[in-house]
């Protein structure tokens, strides 16, 4: 069997289909960084059923589906599938080519196939067991596999080397079966308590069925007798009633006669209630009306004040305009002069301003006169310069070579002394590097000891890890026996709590009712679910109950009746009801509670009890009249003085009743745990779980911290094998410095040898330049005589320019204060012109100012002369408002007359109808008494009809139909009373206990062959256990005999020598066993696998994968990149190992090594497209080779 073919779409960076085809042999993947080399790897891993999203290097398996790039948009499905050839006979399927496929959707949804049908992940799952393609298998290797094979715990490696061999489908079966095992024993003990608490509740059953067919005949007595009394008292009722329905006719015509006369009285009082409504409609009307005009006439007041006011303001306003307006006219006067005065001024500047620029102008020829002589001055000057410039250019010539022989001499020596000091720093270094060598060698001396008392640290880390283990393992037994504590109590409980959920032991109307309890609102629960009773009195109690523990309380009687109407309708049994309303409960006087303060008495049962308040009625009336006593004596003893009582129970549940009868004896163990002591024992239970649930959490917390405290010894022991390593490298680093420092004097000093040569060389220049410097100086000595007769013929001329200058100057004092004086005329000139625009603006301002004020003058002497024509209109309104107002108060006090008289007149009426209301309620009381009587007498026939409906199931058409008998009343009640004490003295009596107990009986034959079945089923599940155990035990020590001898040559071989052992850490059961891994690399000693090198940990690693794959090949293995770590040796000898194992095992490696490259039979390169999407480029290399060889040149190939 091998991979044929990969199909990749829309996983990961695949957005487009793409097709793997593989051959047997090595194929090699390569491609840059980034461009979905691994995405293969992954892709392999997925479709075989990785669940794990981390695991393919992501958050969810949505992130799986390619999202999109800048060229493609994501797509909602990933589909990978894998094709493998040659499978006939080695899957459990008739076909030689298999096609498994796996996809997932945006929404969520997984698909699994194999050849295109749909299957289930288990299925592919257990297609590949023991093929070395499951979850625990080695075909998928990568750099993290590697790095995990050596640093996972022993537990996990064992792992890898039941997959190979060929034990992991037993393993699985074994899980399934410990699994089923654990369900039959868990069913089995709830089957357990189910049956020993059926069998209990048998016996007691058996003697409630005897008692109920007593009672029965009893009631089928007390049935007659109360039909009968019934019949008897519904006849006189009956009679009774027609009587009083006669009177009843009487009063109602007397009635009749006085409503007709009411109703001739109240028509009148209706017409004048109609009369009086309309005048105060009048009146209200004339009122509103008084009220507007008063309103109107505050109006006309209101805007009479206003124009007044208006005219005040508009007299006071031409007041201000009045003077605003002389104040305009003075400022105007006052403008004018000052815009006179600014224009004389302006006249005298400008005349100053011509006389000014006249004289500028005579100034300007003297200038350009005394300019001429002055510039033949400067030429002459010119040409001395010159003269004396190449002079002193000469001279600076000569003082230069000077200047630069001397910073050469001042540079030689200058060299000679940097020189000298880099010879002093030479043999400083000399002596640091020997100070230094010293240093490092003590500290190599010091590196050798602290690895010495590290290594030791790190062997007493590993046996207190070790120990911790060791702890762990005894904590978690622990926590198993809790466990299992745990579940006994809860199927215990659980099992308890159903039969008490289910109503299991109550009759069979019981039973319906509380299952259907959400149809009758008013249901508060059976008694057994309201009392609580303190566990040395659960006997006691529950015998004095006796089937009065299956009654079941409600609100009203209403309930009661729906219940009682449903049980029939469904036929589903009889049951007693304690309605709250109706019930009369039965207690002890205070003389009788008097009498049971005696030694022995307990006290009353009711008392006893806790209850909530509001059920006190059920209680009082079951448990009321019952006493509780110590023993059998004092129970006796009481009823022999004392009957006002139901009956006596002693703590062990001996029973006396009121007629002298005694019950009592031992009680079997089946009737020690009734009803009640079952709803108690469920609470005990809850109780107990609870502490041994929090028991159970305290174990596991410790066995947590054990496991924490386990992982940081590990985390310790880490740490010390790395502190080992890398006080290692420091000894190795310490040993190499102190080589180098050696070699680094002898380079010192053979430069202090030619420091010396060059200081020697230096000197001998310095003295050449002192003797070249004394003629340059005897040469610019002559050249400074002739450059001082030039400087003094140069200084004569100057001075004649200098006069001419002192000239020029005055004369340019002059001139400047004359353009000043100008600048400043034309200032004041531009000043005076601005003041005059100033006041022609002004003077604009003041004009349009006074003809606005004129303007507002005229509007106010308008607007005063029509407010005072709007005041002379207002007065005349408001002397018609107040006319109007004295005719309508006039019109108010004339219909204030008449209302008057109108409601004397209605008073009187009233008063008549008054005296007929009396006359007719005193006919109504007679009336109501009559119908009182009767709503008495149809009370009683009701509750009567009620009471025989409830007793006897008769309705009132029968009762009408039933014959009066013949006989006494009294009689028939005496009667009646002695058969209901018979009734009573039997106690609460269950109708139903015999079917239940047929029932009851038929469940505990066929829940005990339901055991027998569970124990069978177990028996076979263990049997089947201990034989995988022994199958799994043989075939792991077999393959591990033949991976430890595979092992240990490849191992050789890969290290080039050297040996490596795995070693079996023993343990009471195979799956707790752990495979430790000892290696020894050539030249070094025996050594745990933590402290190797990271290419010997990844050879290491790799001798032992590859030893899986001797001792069972898998169809196909993936390297992830494995060989990214090693050496170019040691990937020479890998990959003749990988050429030596592809004869067996078809290798599909991901690789960046080009010597890894050349050993593949075909390579895949894969690369990212434009669109950002991963795509192939394949190249089969035999064939390459053979078109080269062809050719003779690598361009075809190309």
């Amino acid at each position: 069997m091998y991979l044929k073919q990969l199909e990749i779409h829309g996983f990961k960076s695949f957005g487009e289909k793409t097709k793997l085809e593989f051959d047997r042999g090595i194929t090699a993947i390569v491609g840059p960084n980034g461009s979905g080399k691994s995405n293969i790897a992954d892709g392999l891993r997925w479709v075989l059923g990785e669940q794990s999203a981390r695991s393919l290097r992501g958050d969810t398996m949505q992130d799986i589906i390619f999202a999109g790039s800048s060229g493609k948009g994501p797509l909602g499905m990933a589909s990978v599938s894998l094709t493998l050839g040659d499978c006939k006979g080695c899957l459990n399927l008739e076909y030689d080519e298999v096609t498994v496929t796996r996809r997932v959707y945006r929404s969520g949804e997984s698909e699994y196939l194999i050849n295109k049908s749909p299957c289930r992940l288990r299925d592919i799952r257990d297609l590949f067991l023991d093929t070395g393609l499951g979850r625990e298998g080695y075909w998928l290797i990568g750099q993290g596999q590697i790095d995990a094979v050596l640093s996972s715990r022993p537990e996990e490696r064992r792992l890898i080397i039941e997959e190979a061999a060929g034990i992991s489908k037993y393993r699985a079966r074994k899980m399934e079966a410990v699994k089923k095992l654990a369900d039959t024993e868990t069913n089995l003990v709830r089957l357990n308590d189910i049956i020993v608490e059926l069998a209990r509740q048998l016996e007691p059953l058996e003697k409630m069925a005897v008692r109920a067919r007593k009672y029965l005949q009893l009631m089928r007595e007390y049935q007659q007798l109360g039909q009968a009394l019934g019949a008897l008292e519904w006849s006189q009722l009956t009679k009774e009633r027609q009587e009083r329905l006669a009177e009843e006719g009487q009063t109602l015509a007397k009635i009749a006669a006085i409503d007709e006369e009411l109703r001739q009285v109240e028509k009148a009082a209706a017409a004048l209630r109609l009369e009086s409504k309309e005048l105060e409609q009048l009146a209200a009307t004339q009122q509103e009306l008084r009220a507007k005009t008063i309103q109107d006439m505050g109006e006309v007041r209101r805007r009479q004040d206003a124009l007044a006011e208006r005219v005040k303001y508009s007299e006071a306003e031409g007041r201000r305009l009045a003077e605003e307006l002389a104040e305009l006219e003075r400022r105007r006067q006052e403008v004018r002069r000052d815009l006179a005065d600014c224009l004389w001024r302006l006249r005298a500047l400008r005349k100053q301003k011509s006389d000014e620029a006249a004289r500028l102008n005579h100034w300007d020829a003297s200038f350009i006169e005394r300019e001429k002589q002055r510039e033949k001055l400067l030429e002459e000057t010119e040409r001395v310069k010159a003269a004396l410039e190449h002079t002193r250019q000469k001279r600076a010539e000569i003082h230069g070579e000077v200047e630069v022989g001397e910073s050469r001499r001042a540079l030689w020596q200058e060299q000679h002394s940097v020189l000298s000091r880099r010879l002093e720093e030479i043999q400083r270094q000399l002596r640091a590097i020997s100070t230094h060598i010293a240093a490092e060698e003590a500290a190599l001396a010091e590196a050798r000891n602290a690895l010495a008392a590290k290594a030791a640290f790190f062997q007493d880390c590993v046996k207190l890890q070790q120990d911790l283990e060791s702890r762990l393992k005894a904590q978690e037994e622990v926590v198993r026996s809790w466990e299992d504590k745990l579940q006994l109590l809860s199927s215990r409980h659980q099992a308890l709590a159903d039969m008490e959920k289910d109503y299991t032991g109550y009759a069979q109307g019981v039973k319906a009712v509380m299952r259907a309890r959400d149809r009758f609102p008013g249901i508060c629960g059976v008694v057994t679910e309201l009392i609580r009773v303190p566990k040395q009195l659960e006997t006691a109690v529950e015998v004095a109950l006796g089937g009065g523990l299956q009654n079941i309380v409600t609100e009203t009687d209403r309930e009661a009746r729906e219940a009682v109407a449903f049980l029939k309708e469904r036929k589903a049994g009889r049951a007693t009801f304690l309605p709250l309303s109706g019930l009369r409960p039965h207690s002890f006087s205070k003389q009788d509670l008097q009498r049971l303060e005696q030694d022995g008495v307990v006290g009353v049962a009711s008392q006893l009890v806790e209850y909530d308040p509001k059920y006190r009625s059920a209680v009082e009336y079951l448990l009321g009249r019952v006493v509780i006593t110590r023993d059998l004596d004092s129970a006796v003893a009481l009823s022999r003085n004392w009957r006002n009582f139901s009956r006596i129970v002693t703590l062990d549940g001996d029973l006396v009743t009121p007629g002298g009868a005694i019950t009592g004896g031992s009680l079997p163990q089946s009737e020690r745990s009734g009803l009640l002591q079952r709803r108690q024992e469920v609470a005990r239970l809850a109780s107990a779980l609870q502490e041994c649930r929090e028991r159970l959490q305290r174990e596991k917390q410790l066995a947590t911290a054990l496991a924490k405290e386990r992982e940081q010894a590990g985390a310790r022991t880490k740490e010390a094998a790395d502190q080992v390593q890398q006080l290692e490298l420091r000894v190795q680093e310490l040993e190499k410095s102190v080589m180098l420092n050696k070699s680094e004097v002898a380079h010192w000093e053979r430069e202090a040898d030619q420091v010396q040569t060059e200081m020697e060389e230096m000197a001998k220049r310095i003295a050449e330049e002192a003797a070249a410097r004394q003629d340059r100086l005897a040469a610019a000595e002559r050249l400074d005589g002739e450059a001082l007769v030039q400087e003094k013929k140069l200084s004569a001329l100057q001075a004649q320019i200098a006069d001419l200058e002192r000239e020029r100057v005055s004369a340019q004092e002059s001139y400047t204060a004359a353009k000043v004086n100008l600048a400043a005329l034309n200032s004041q000139i531009q000043a005076d012109e601005k003041a005059a625009a100033g006041c022609r603006s002004e003077l604009l301002k003041i004009e349009q100012r006074t003809e606005q004020i004129a303007a507002a003058l005229e509007n106010l002497i308008r607007e005063r002369s029509e407010s005072l024509k709007e005041q002379k209109r207002l007065e005349t309104q408001y002397s018609q408002l107040k006319e109007k107002l004295k005719e309508i108060e006039e019109q108010l006090a004339e219909n204030g007359s008449q209302r008057q008289a109108v409601e004397n007149t209605l008073r009187e009426k009233e008063e008549a109808q008054k005296s007929k209301q009396a006359q007719r309620a005193v006919l109504q009381q007679e009336l109501a008494d009559v119908r009182r009587w009767l709503d008495k007498i149809a009370l009683k026939k009701a509750q009567l009809a009620e009471a025989m409906a409830e007793e006897y199931g008769l309705t009132m058409d029968a009762l009408d139909e039933m014959p009066a008998p013949v006989g006494d009343a009294a009689e028939m009640r005496r009667k009646l009373q002695l058969v209901k004490e018979q009734i009573r003295d039997l106690g609460p009596v269950d109708t139903g206990a015999i079917q239940q107990y047929e029932e009851m009986a038929e469940r505990c034959q066929y829940l005990r062959r339901q055991q027998q079945d569970l124990l069978e089923a177990g028996r076979q599940l263990k049997q089947v256990i201990a034989e995988m155990d022994a199958v799994c035990s043989a075939r792991f020590k077999e393959t591990f005999a033949d991976v430890q001898k595979e092992f240990q040559a490849v191992f050789a071989k890969l290290f080039g020598g050297g040996s490596a052992e795995l070693v079996f850490l023993e343990a009471e059961q195979l799956e707790d066993a752990g495979v430790d891994i000892s290696a020894k690399p050539p030249g070094k000693k025996l050594q745990n696998i933590s402290l190797l090198s990271g290419g010997e940990r990844a050879l290491t690693a790799i001798s032992l994968l590859f030893a899986l794959l001797r001792v069972k090949p898998s169809p196909f293995c993936v390297l992830d990149e494995i060989d990214a770590s090693l050496d170019e040796s040691n990937l020479e000898r890998f990959t003749q190992l990988l050429r030596e194992f592809a004869a067996d095992t078809q290798f599909i490696v991901i690789t960046h090594r080009p010597a890894t490259m050349e050993a593949a039979d075909r390579l895949y390169g894969v690369t990212m497209n434009r669109a950002h999407i991963s795509q192939l480029v394949s190249v089969r290399l035999d064939e390459a080779a053979a078109v080269v060889e062809n050719s003779g040149t690598e361009s075809q190939l190309v």
